[in-house]
């Protein structure tokens, strides 16, 4: 029997691995570090339908079905994934160490579980990985990324993260294209560090909108130098990610700021109502000394400009928002 020996994804049909089991493995390595609230991003709408085809997955499938430990989809040889939670009966099974995981997963009853462990043994055999789920609490899941299985005692199985070979501009540009398929589909949610595939993904997505919808301008001064311009949030992506996680990503709690005007209006010291921009009266009695810092707030203009026909224009409810955050860490 052929054995792999690379962690690459490359080759996984020469072992026989289905085209949509290798994509939905893609699937998993750019979702990797995302929390998943909604289970239908995981298995589909319950005996209803599938997750519908993206730019990775070219036909419907499931993540996981949620059902038991170990996913395998029907007529597939390999398993595709496995759910694990720190609570199960098999006691623990994930251990996190210096931001590395690794899971001791232990089936007990080898009889009993007899299709799911030849499942893990050939992906084992033939070093192909699996998504790996780790459920944080009820109706929350931790996507791990892949895993590969590192040894095999009896019926338990150690797994170890699945780190990639491929270049990372593939992974990028895979994650570019699915998070482009989920704003398309007013799907505006990210939740997981700023520095996961994903998010930086999605977050460049975000900024490619505001260039557009503020023609490539500083909303607040005019300035146009593309590359010291930021892709702001009104209410930070932080707060968002906890108070409303569906709209993290969403191009109307956004702005095309200069880095000087980011900065006033992140400190509070511009502040946008009904489309008008204000600067604070401590703002201004600071750049009454400096010519420079006077000509900057003379070049701010008094509304936002939003052009006729956006698809995006800034919510006032987001600016109401970020005005409570601000007075509340005043308080």
């Amino acid at each position: 029997m052929f054995a792999r020996s690379q962690n690459t994804l490359d080759g996984l049909e020469d072992v026989g691995v289905s085209k949509t089991h290798i994509q939905i493995l893609k699937q998993f390595l750019i979702l990797e570090g995302q929390i998943i609230t909604d289970s239908v991003k995981i298995r589909g709408e319950k005996g209803v339908s599938a997750i519908p085809p993206n730019s990775i997955v070219s036909e419907p499938y499931y993540l996981h079905n949620l059902v038991r430990g170990v996913y395998k989809p029907q007529g597939d040889d390999f398993a595709l994934s496995i759910q694990t939670n720190p609570q199960s009966k098999w006691g623990t099974e994930i251990d996190f160490e210096t931001g590395n995981w690794k899971i001791n997963y232990d089936f007990g009853d080898e009889k009993q579980y007899t299709s799911d462990i030849t499942s893990l043994q050939k992906c084992f055999v033939n070093n192909v990985p699996l998504g790996v789920i780790y459920k944080l609490k009820k109706g929350e899941n931790k996507i791990l990324g892949l895993g590969k299985i590192t040894k095999i005692e009896g019926s338990k199985f150690e797994i170890i993260p699945f780190v990639i070979d491929e270049k990372i501009e593939n992974v990028n540009d895979l994650a570019l294209n699915y998070a482009k398929d989920q704003i398309l589909q007013k799907d505006f949610s990210a939740q997981g560090s700023e520095t996961t595939t994903f998010v930086r993904a999605k977050q460049q997505v975000f900024r490619t909108i505001l260039l557009e919808e503020y023609d490539g301008k500083c909303a607040f001064c005019g300035f146009g130098i593309e590359e010291y311009l930021n892709a702001a949030h009104i209410v930070p992506f932080k707060i968002m990610q906890k108070e409303d996680q569906m709209n993290s990503m969403h191009p109307s709690n956004g702005l095309l700021l200069c880095r000087l005007c980011d900065i006033a209006f992140e400190n509070g010291d511009i502040i946008v109502q009904k489309d008008e921009i204000r600067p604070t009266e401590n703002l201004i009695k600071k750049a009454q000394d400096n010519q420079s810092a006077k000509r900057w707030l003379s070049q701010l203009k008094k509304k936002l400009e939003i052009k006729n026909g956006t698809k995006y224009p800034p919510d006032e409810k987001y600016f109401t928002w970020k005005v409570k955050l601000l007075q509340n860490n005043q308080s």
